[in-house]
């Protein structure tokens, strides 16, 4: 059972609206430590279509940081991604990021520390958004993800002021598509 009150904190513990109550039965299942979860879905068509819909860049945030945004837009397919920055042939995984067929990501911070030190000469990196079962945590009902590679190649790092706009450039990108194993 859940109860909601409001509570006017100047006024100690009065309650300032009537509880409301709501009853529901959950069917629970707790699978044991490391289970995967999710069902990966595999091809290429699906790659071109979610590379489309994903919107990145990267921004220099002073103090030697950077920061990325990750967007996932609407898409006719369900995405569930760890999301790397990669830096001198390391990747760094600075989120995840899932959202339903034909919803956004939403629900995530607009932008994510990137662990490099910024510098100067810092002009571009490589962002890449790997197909993940781990990244369904974040999901309470989604259940597939598409098994590949999505490589935005050289994403400029912009001045942090340009976080502020809703605006993002059409970027380049590769799709790496992995082979069904049930349908060689």
């Amino acid at each position: 059972m859940l109860v909601l009150k409001l509570f006017d904190s100047a006024q100690g513990d009065a309650a300032i609206t009537p509880g409301v109550e709501h009853r529901s039965a959950l069917d629970v299942s707790v699978l044991p430590a490391g289970t995967k979860i999710g069902t990966p879905y595999y091809g290429d068509m699906a790659g071109g279509a979610i590379g489309g819909a994903t919107k990145v860049a990267l921004y220099h945030w002073g103090d030697e940081r950077i920061f990325a945004a990750i967007r996932l837009e609407r898409a006719p397919f369900d995405r569930a991604f760890d999301v790397y920055v990669e830096h001198q042939g390391k990747r760094h995984l600075i989120a995840q990021r899932v959202a339903m067929a034909g919803g956004y990501s939403s629900f995530h911070n607009s932008v994510e520390y990137v662990p490099i030190k910024d510098t100067p000469d810092l002009k571009t990196l490589t962002l890449i958004l790997a197909g993940s079962h781990d990244a369904l945590a974040h999901s309470v009902d989604q259940q597939k993800y598409w098994k590949g590679t999505i490589t935005y190649p050289n994403v400029p790092l912009s001045p942090k002021e340009d976080s502020y706009s809703d605006k993002f450039p059409t970027r380049q990108y590769n799709v790496a598509a992995e082979p069904d194993p049930d349908n060689p």
